[in-house]
Parts: structure tokens; sequence; C-alpha cells
């Protein structure tokens, strides 16, 4: 082999080494651009999911909680997938309890769900309607019962008298008779109970209707006896002159005579000496 052909082949493989190193290296930034690739796929690979999101919808809904529910405390069927375990655990305390259902409740309600619209409903106990109270005084202390249901919480209780809120209470249970006490003055009234909810609904009672009367007392009764007495008394006419010759009749009141039983007596006592001197005579005579 001359000089000229080992020149040659070796050319020959200088060239075809070079053309190896260039096929196995990547061009450009391919080596960031495959742990780019690779980045990306674990990242789309990684699905995020909503607490309490149990049929996977990608929201929040009473199709959740039915579920919950379900599983808990229904069928007891287990959960479709394991990852659902987690899912349900609203408190993160890696159990699925009542606490989970409360606070997945509680989310609905925040979202709008299970929205109370309802009014409270209120019944009056008593007083009965066009009840009469008498009383000494000027007032007359009543007590106002009644009770009241609703689907939440009752915020407030208003008793209203006569038009004009007299009485507020915050602290009502539900179901129970509750009850105001005030003093209502003498006179005709009307009285009414409007209690609202937690979520702000309104509910009013019926009207009812009482009066407080003066108590009748002895005092009373001879007033109303002297008045009856004066009224009976008799009255005479008198004649007076005037400047004109005319006479104008004046009625003036008699003076009232007085009932006196030492005038009754007495006459009993002469009636008897008379009888005793009658009979004394004819006894004589015989």
């Amino acid at each position: 082999m001359t000089q000229k052909t080992l020149s040659i082949f070796a050319v020959f493989i200088l060239i075809a080494g070079m053309f190896l190193v260039s096929a196995e290296a990547p061009i450009g930034n391919d080596s960031g651009s495959s742990e780019a690739s690779t980045q990306t796929e674990t990242t789309t690979s990684v699905q995020t999911y909503i607490k309490g999101d149990l049929n996977h919808d990608g929201k929040l809904t009473p199709g959740d909680l039915d579920i919950l529910i379900d599983h808990l405390y229904e069928t007891l069927n287990p959960l479709p997938n394991p990852i659902d375990y987690q899912i349900g655990d609203m408190d993160n305390d890696n159990n699925l309890d009542i606490s989970d259902v409360t606070l997945l409740i509680q989310k609905l309600i925040d979202l709008g769900y299970f929205k109370d619209t309802t009014a409270p409903v209120i019944k009056l106990v008593s007083p009965s309607d066009n009840s009469d109270f008498t009383t000494s005084k000027s007032y007359k202390t009543i007590n106002f019962r009644y009770q009241v249901t609703d689907e939440s919480n009752i915020a407030i209780c208003k008793l209203i008298l006569d038009g004009d809120v007299e009485e507020t209470d915050s602290s009502i249970e539900r179901n129970i008779t509750n009850s105001f006490s005030i003093d209502a003055d003498r006179g005709s009234h009307d009285w009414k109970i409007s209690c609202t909810d937690a979520k702000g609904n309104v509910g009013v009672s019926s009207v009812r209707d009482f009066d407080v009367n003066k108590e009748s007392t002895s005092t009373d009764t001879n007033s109303n006896y002297q008045t009856l007495s004066n009224k009976a008394t008799t009255t005479t006419p008198a004649t007076t002159k005037t400047d004109s010759g005319t006479s104008t009749i004046i009625a003036k009141p008699l003076a009232k005579t007085e009932f006196n039983w030492m005038y009754v007596l007495f006459g009993i006592l002469v009636a008897m000496i008379i009888v005793l001197l009658i009979m004394i005579m004819v006894v004589g005579r015989r």
C-alpha cells in the first residue's frame, strides 16, 4: 500500500468518525427539551380534585353529600376510588365520619344549597282572644305566651302591643313555649308576635284583643248608692219674681229626711200602753 493510499484511507476514517459523533450527539438544546417534555408529562398526569367532590364533576353539589352519607350510614358501600377517601375527608383527619358530613353540608349551604326561605310559624298560647282582666291599679301585669317553629334558628322575637314593639327577645327556643311579661294600662289593647329566623325570614302571628278594667271595690259600691240616693231626692218648685213682672219656676230640693228608729220604738211603746189600758178597762167592767 502506497503512502498516498494510506492518506486517503485515514481521511476516510476521520470523516466516518465525525459522522458517527454528529449522529449520536443531540442537535442544539435537545437535552433541555427532553427534560421539559418529561416534566410536562409528569404535571399533566397529576389530577387536581376539589374537597368533597365525590362524583368528580368539578364542583360541590348535593349529589356529593348523597355519596358520603350512603357510604357512612346507608348502604355502607365502599367509595368507588381510593382517592375518594381523601376527597371526602373534609377535616383532614384521615377518617370519614359525621364531622365530614357536617362540613360538607356547611360548604353546600355557603354555595346557596338548602337555603331556608320559609318564614317562622308562630302559635299564640295565651291570653286568649277577647280576654278581660281587672285590677285595682292603673295597670295589669300580663304574660304573653307563644310557640314558634322554623327550619332555622330564631334570631329574635318581638311583642307588638297596639302596633308598637313593646319587648324583644333574642334567646328564643323553637317548639317550646316562650313568653313576654309586661304591665298593660287599663283600657282595650291588641297584641301579636313577630319572629325573624337566622336566614332573615320574618313570620307574624295572628292578632288578639284584651281589656284591662278597674276592679270594683266597696268604696265604689257606696259611691254608687249615694249617687242613686241623691237622684231619688224630690224637689219642690219655688217662684221668684223678675223685674219684668214674669215669674220663673226654680226647683229646690227638699231636705232629706233621715229614718230614725227611735220614733218607731216610741210609737210601738205607746201602742202597747194603750192596748194594756183597754184590756184593764175591759176586765174591770166584768
